[in-house]
């Protein structure tokens, strides 16, 4: 689960049986809540002396110095030095290369986070197929909370919604390049979409039994079947998007099997022209010329036989037009990839509009049954009375 740490203020606490000391608010913010630990000096300085021992080696960036004539709480000054030093201190462990630090047990209990179980003992067995390389600090825990739960669900769509971008980005895309690149993207984020579904399924069902060793914690039956609701919708968000990204593969499929099975497009884009072919008005006919031609000729590449033959539509073209011809064959296949997106997200549309309405006829038959029910035993409580009076 990502969060940020910030210490944007302090404040004085005084206990019953000490003076007024100084209290660092530190900040940990992640996609759904904050918390506020109020923390003070010598907490982290027993959080340095514990790391140090625990890890070996100094964290990054080095605590601020203990004053011993001054006190904070009469120096406001020495008070916002301390507190931007005690920033940089926490955001060095965090930012540093070598995660050891921010993974230590002394640094997750200073926050309250729990700590990462042991990679030894991890069971695959209690995450599917997936490796344990691909899950996450927050999702290697042996038991997932309610909570944590819905941070990985706000994970889950923040890649939905990077994906549906990176897909409108792909159909504007200025060149071939780029669209390949929106659609890698898009790939990347719907795999990753795909295992947090999967994490999420299982954690769901740990709630819904109350943690796998039976002692977590537990969501009531209505809880559970609303987070299944929204798991379904995102779950069907994702299969839609993916096959919008892969009707794009297979329509490009298709133009790349046409362009080689066509004699007048392939000579058009596998750069061989037709005006190397004898096309009237594409070259001079001088010595120079020819030499300049035939060498020209000689750098082209041609796989699998000799340069297409003269079509009906370049005979009559100079280099100008075949080019502009080009150009005009490549615009119309982007319409027709175009015209294609706009017919899946038709279909998707209508599927999910007919999908909601068999939901709704759905809910409406089970009315309709307990209705009956109700009536039919009316009926027989009304045949039963009469049977007693008759």
């Amino acid at each position: 689960m990502p969060y940020t740490l910030s210490i944007p203020s302090t404040t004085v606490a005084t206990d019953a049986n000490s003076k007024p000391y100084t209290v660092y608010n530190l900040i940990l913010s992640t996609p759904l809540r904050t918390t506020t630990l109020q923390k003070r000096y010598s907490d982290f300085s027993t959080l340095h002396s514990t790391l140090t021992s625990s890890v070996g080696a100094s964290p990054p960036a080095p605590l601020p110095a203990k004053s011993w004539f001054k006190r904070t709480i009469n120096d406001p000054s020495l008070t916002e030095d301390r507190r931007t030093g005690l920033e940089t201190y926490v955001h060095a462990i965090e930012d540093a290369d070598d995660p050891k630090w921010r993974n230590s047990k002394p640094w997750r209990d200073f926050l309250g986070l729990p700590p990462l179980p042991n990679p030894q003992t991890k069971a695959a067995g209690r995450r599917g197929s997936l490796p344990a390389a691909d899950w996450g600090p927050q999702q290697q825990q042996s038991v997932m909370s309610a909570n944590q739960w819905l941070d990985l669900y706000a994970q889950l769509k923040g890649l939905l919604h990077e994906a549906r971008t990176l897909l409108s980005k792909r159909e504007h895309a200025p060149s071939t390049a780029a669209q390949h690149e929106a659609s890698a993207g898009a790939k990347k984020g719907l795999v990753k979409a795909n295992t947090l579904i999967l994490r999420l399924e299982a954690g769901l069902g740990e709630l819904a039994e109350g943690g796998r060793a039976g002692g977590g914690e537990k969501l009531g039956e209505g809880e559970v079947r609303r987070r299944r609701d929204l798991l379904s919708r995102a779950r069907k968000e994702r299969e839609s998007l993916e096959v919008v990204l892969n009707a794009w593969v297979v329509t490009k499929a298709h133009a790349t099997t046409a362009l080689a099975s066509d004699p007048q497009k392939d000579g058009l884009f596998n750069g061989t022209s037709s005006a190397g072919n004898g096309m009237p008005g594409a070259f001079p006919s001088g010595p120079q010329q020819q030499q300049q031609r035939v060498a020209s000729s000689s750098r082209r590449r041609v796989l699998g036989g000799p340069p297409a033959k003269e079509t009906e539509r370049t005979r009559e073209l100079d280099n100008e037009g075949v080019l502009k011809l080009q150009q005009q064959i490549m615009k119309e296949q982007d319409t027709d990839v175009e015209d294609l997106t706009k017919v899946v997200r038709r279909m998707r549309d209508m599927g999910i509009a007919i999908n909601e309405e068999l939901v709704e006829q759905g809910q409406l038959l089970d009315m309709l049954d307990q209705d009956v029910d109700r009536v039919t035993g009316k009926v027989q409580i009304a045949k039963k009375r009469l049977s007693k009076i008759n």
